[in-house]
């Protein structure tokens, strides 16, 4: 494939057959015809599309090959793939408005459903999202579900604060959803007058493990390889498949009521002065839906706690083994706490138990905690008194109202020692076969006693607003979209994380949140562990640590740069992150538009809900859940797949992998 960095225009027929022709030279002749993505073109002069796309055409049948890019015309960008023998295979109109560039006095189609069309190359299954469009993750996520292992990317990138951060989620977007992105900016553009104005080189390629291969210059082509059969492959393994494991029917009900609560939709801006009074009024309807308290505090500092823990292991020593853990916690942080600044204390994912009970149902009674009767969360009341701080962390809990069930849950217990938000882990590692319980697994049960909004709680403090997930929640962009919507200002991370090779995508993917959300993230991660939980021997380092605090645009703050017990201090400014919700130019999260994608959610089923039945169901043993839908995206052609797994194909619908 052959990315191009020189400017183009469908005016200029002449000059686009010298480009093309010299993007072919060198490249071997194949069976099948290169693709060539073009950047986002430079103005028609006055020319619409279909006359556009006919320029485009008659070249691409002329030298045999496929053309993909984006044209920038008076009615609004549209993106396009044109085939080797002439014709147009998609089009697919710019949603996003020209935020990089500060606005354009174009029209986008932010006001309608989205097609999200494919074109069936021998490259693979392909999607046009232009610009911006590539950065939104629901835009990208329906593109997938749609069918696309490899998103074209038609933009035109300018050097601001934000531009490196538009690119990590463009990565981030190759790793959710398991799929090549493939960007193609100009590295120039020509304005007004004559004035050659250089940009900063954003053309890539992003593969499905987050890997980029990116243009080093103004060179002006950037040659890459594009391996769909790597992208199969990965999508036919069930073990962290993204694809698969994200449950639009816990997102998709949402989208529908907001799209109930909207004002019905209005044509889009079409000039740089309306783009930006629509900014302003969506920045200020956010405000007045999420107003501060007037008992706030603006500026405070925060700790994480980073801790090592022993695990329980057997019922005769789980409440010695608690009781340590949370002796060493207290003890991490027990200082630092007492500084009169800090307000918010961190602890990590199993902080309390260890992660082994989770796989071990009869030690539930003995070491499940229960919120409402646990001296450990009593203990834990007593110290946020004491030091005048919010406290947060994630348990394995038991719920007499749920008997022989385990949740993964995330807890904030408030500076007076009330416990007042509790989060249930959405999106996790039961769907592998462990033995947690996810709302998602007896959804309806779980929405007829709490509402639909519990799934998704959101604690107003005078810390501002503050919401949890948890660990491998990282992974799902749909569910700290959910919370910042609500108002979530600060996201609190209990995290446990080994090393593997997902570890890249995972840190890119914290700093990619904060930034689309415009919300500060704290990450507070296991320092290491003891394989036996009496052991007095030294801990295995394989949980890694590398807590972090990450600000509202991205940037890492501060960070435990390894394993061990740390006690790590950041800061949050509340001032400064509502004054940057207030730029709609740089926030992402005001132009979202659930209309735009709402109907591939609702269209999609990836695990059905309410598959455990009983607490002694295993639904997810051994992969079979997520092996059934790769077997039903594969035969419905939402996957393909690879190669050497299409003679067994047939069997993947029965779990056979």
């Amino acid at each position: 494939m052959i990315i191009v960095q020189d400017r183009w225009s469908p005016s200029d027929a002449a000059g686009l057959e010298r480009l093309l022709r010299a993007a072919q030279r060198g490249q071997s002749a194949g069976a099948d015809p290169e693709l060539i993505l073009l950047p986002l073109s430079g103005p028609g002069d006055g020319l619409d599309e279909a006359a556009a796309l006919g320029v485009v055409g008659a070249l691409a049948a002329t030298l045999g090959v496929v053309v993909a890019g984006a044209l920038r015309l008076a009615a609004g960008s549209v993106g396009f793939v044109v085939g080797a023998d002439g014709r147009a295979l998609l089009r697919s109109p710019r949603i996003l408005p020209d935020l990089a560039e500060g606005y354009s006095d174009t029209p986008s189609a932010l006001d309608e459903p989205a097609a999200f069309a494919i074109a069936r190359l021998p490259q693979g299954q392909v999607a046009v999202l232009v610009g911006e469009d590539a950065t939104a993750p629901h835009l990208v996520r329906a593109a997938m579900w749609s069918g696309a292992e490899i998103i074209l990317n038609p933009a035109c990138e300018f050097t601001d604060e934000q531009f490196g951060i538009r690119q990590q989620a463009r990565m981030a977007r190759a790793y959710e959803n398991h799929l090549c992105l493939v960007t193609a900016s100009p590295a120039s553009v020509l304005r007004e007058g004559g004035f050659e104005e250089r940009l900063p080189p954003a053309s890539a390629l992003y593969d499905e493990w987050a890997q980029p291969v990116r243009a080093t210059g103004a060179e002006s082509f950037l040659r890459v390889t594009l391996d769909v059969e790597a992208v199969r492959r990965r999508r036919s393994e069930y073990f962290g498949n993204l694809c698969v494991t994200t449950r639009p029917t816990i997102y998709a009900p949402g989208y529908r009521s907001a799209i109930a609560r909207s004002d019905a939709a209005t044509p889009p801006p079409q000039t740089v002065p309306d783009w930006v009074a629509e900014g302003e009024r969506r920045a200020r309807a956010f405000a007045q839906a999420h107003p501060p308290r007037a008992d706030g505090i603006a500026r405070y500092d925060i700790l994480l706690g980073q801790v090592v823990v022993r695990h329980v292991a057997d019922a005769a020593s789980a409440a010695e083994v608690m009781t340590r853990n949370l002796d060493h916690a207290l003890d991490v942080v027990g200082r630092f706490a007492a500084a009169p600044d800090t307000r918010l204390v961190v602890f990590p994912e199993f902080f309390l138990q260890g992660s082994r009970m989770g796989r071990l149902p009869q030690l539930f009674p003995v070491a499940g905690i229960d919120l409402k009767a646990s001296p450990h969360i009593d203990r834990l009341a007593r110290f946020a008194q004491d030091h005048k701080v919010h406290v947060c962390g994630a348990v394995l809990e038991i719920d007499p109202e749920w008997p022989g069930h385990l949740f993964n849950t995330a807890i904030i217990i408030d500076d007076r020692g009330e416990l007042i938000h509790r989060y249930r882990k959405i999106q996790c590692a039961d769907v592998f076969g462990f033995l947690d319980t996810t709302p998602g697994s007896v959804l309806d049960r779980y929405l007829d006693r709490y509402g639909y909004e519990a799934l998704f709680p959101v604690a107003d403090t005078r810390l501002g607003r503050l919401a949890t997930a948890i660990c491998f929640d990282m992974n799902f962009p749909e569910l700290f979209r959910a919370f910042a919507t609500r108002g979530a200002e600060v996201l609190l991370h209990p995290t446990a994380e080994p090393y593997n090779v997902r570890r890249r995508a995972w840190e890119n993917g914290r700093q990619v949140r904060a930034w689309e959300n415009t919300l500060y993230i704290a990450s507070a991660g296991l320092g290491g562990e003891y394989w036996d939980g009496r052991s007095t021997d030294a801990p295995t380092l394989s949980s890694r640590g590398h807590s972090k605090v990450v600000n509202f645009d991205g940037t890492v703050q501060c960070v435990a740069d390894g394993p061990g017990a740390v006690p790590l201090g950041g800061a949050i400014d509340l001032r400064a992150l509502r004054q940057a919700r207030a730029d709609a130019q740089h926030c992402p999260l005001l132009w979202d538009e659930p209309r735009v994608y709402e109907r591939v959610y609702s269209g999609t089923v990836t695990l059905p809900d309410n598959l455990m039945q009983g607490p002694d169901d295993r639904p997810y043993l051994g992969g079979k859940a997520l092996n059934e839908v790769i077997g039903r995206f594969t035969a419905s052609g939402v996957f393909v797949a690879p190669r050497k797994a299409a003679a067994a194909a047939g069997n993947l619908a029965s779990g056979g992998l």
